[in-house]
């Protein structure tokens, strides 16, 4: 493993909760992400970081439990499942697809320079999570406000 992330933060509404949405206060909710991150550094002190993947709920509690949807056992089997489908789905993948380098034209490369950072970054982002959501029954992490860090 290159790197182990942690993020913890509060977030907080800009306004006030319209009465009677949302979970009730003390639910809580284990997830599992997967994602690709890509950075771009602008200069010395300046980055953007964008987030694009897979979010799935492994187990949640109801304010008024103690205890969890799913015990500690299940939700490692069920994350085992989770890493074997998306292995298998990859392996398939290279199968039909073999990876290929592109070797860009000069046209290309300077149409690419042209584009905005962030469209090129939101295209490979795209192209590398297009695949992982067919047929797959978790949400999008961009879908889900996930743009620069792991929390819901």
């Amino acid at each position: 493993m290159d790197k182990k992330d942690s993020y913890a933060v509060t977030k907080r509404r800009a306004g006030k909760a319209p009465e009677g949405s949302g979970a009730p206060v003390g639910t809580a909710y284990r997830w599992y992400i997967l994602a690709h991150q890509i950075v771009t550094e602008f200069d010395a002190n300046s980055y953007s970081t964008e987030m694009v993947g897979l979010k799935h709920k492994l187990a949640h509690k109801r304010a008024d439990k103690a205890s969890w949807s799913a015990s500690e056992t299940a939700q490692r089997r069920r994350l085992v499942q989770i890493l074997r489908e998306l292995a298998q789905e990859l392996e398939n993948s290279a199968k039909e697809q073999p990876v290929k380098t592109p070797v860009a034209s000069k046209s290309r490369a300077e149409e690419n320079r042209k584009l905005a950072p962030r469209a090129r970054r939101s295209r490979r982002a795209a192209a590398w999570l297009e695949p992982r959501l067919r047929g797959e029954r978790s949400i999008p992490a961009a879908k889900l406000g996930m743009n620069a860090g792991l929390g819901p």
